[in-house]
Order: C-alpha cells, then structure tokens, then sequence
C-alpha cells in the first residue's frame, strides 16, 4: 500500500466491476469538462473510492474557474502544481485508467471546442 491521498483505499474488484459508470466525455447534461468530473466524483463516491472521489472533485474545481481555461495550467502555477502532484500519486496507486481520465479531461478542459464522444475522438 502506498501513503498519501490514494493509497488508503484498495483498487482490486472496482476496476473490473464498474468501470462504465465513470465517463470518458461530458455528459449531455453537463458538456463541460468540470461537469465530467462532478460525474465522476458521484461515481467514486458511490463504489466507496472515496480516495477517487478527492481526486474528481479537485479537478473540478481546476475546470470550474474557465477564465484561465484557453491558457491552460501555464496561467495557474498552483493548480499546476496540485494537478501534477494528482497525477504522480495516481500512478504510484497503480491507478493507471484514472490517470489517462485525468489527461482527457485536461485535454478537454483546455480545448476551445467543447469536448464531444463521436467517432473523431477515438
């Protein structure tokens, strides 16, 4: 087990069992990349991945502040800082899905055109 805010909690089972509940791309609902995120931070909270749950609900705080969004982490030092220290926790975790999550949705968030699941972006 590693310290820190992702290794408290075990990964096993939940990877294989209920890896559709998380999104890949906005909902319709929400098409933004903060609205990703809040619906990933619902899912994590409700498999018991609390640990996940922190790690989606930071990032949609990062993607609620659009203002900064066309110039990406650059314009943001702190937010660049707790984004890279997110993503070195997950890998130590193991938690390889979740860190190429993270990347679609900071993809996604820096984009100038709202991110959209269609054959394009496969």
């Amino acid at each position: 087990c590693t310290s820190g805010m992702i290794g408290g909690s075990p990964s096993g089972p939940w990877d294989r069992a209920r890896p559709a509940r998380f999104l890949w791309m906005p909902p319709p609902s929400e098409p933004t990349a903060a609205g990703l995120c809040r619906h990933n931070l619902e899912t994590a909270k409700a498999i018991g991945r609390s640990d996940l749950a922190e790690v989606w609900r930071l990032l949609a705080t990062i993607c609620s502040a659009d203002s900064h969004a066309s110039e990406g982490l650059q314009a943001r030092p702190f937010a660049k800082s707790l984004v890279r220290q997110i993503v070195h926790q997950l890998f130590r975790a193991h938690e390889t899905l979740t860190v190429a999550m993270v990347g679609v949705v900071l993809i996604c968030w820096a984009s100038k055109t709202p991110c959209r699941d269609d054959d394009e972006m496969l």
